[in-house]
């Protein structure tokens, strides 16, 4: 895949993003670490200014 291969992740079944605004907004992705694996869940959380 041409993401994968420039080291740019790729996240599934996130619900809900249209409810953050265009701009004062900061998406941080947590991935669960499991050995020997090439994916996992993550928990998203988003920071949003005011």
């Amino acid at each position: 895949m041409l993401l994968c291969g420039h080291n740019v992740p790729i996240f599934e079944n996130v619900a809900d993003l249209a409810a953050l605004p265009v701009l004062g907004a900061t998406v941080i992705a947590l991935p669960m670490k499991i050995a020997g694996g090439s994916g996992g869940p993550l928990r998203i959380v988003a920071l949003v200014s005011e």
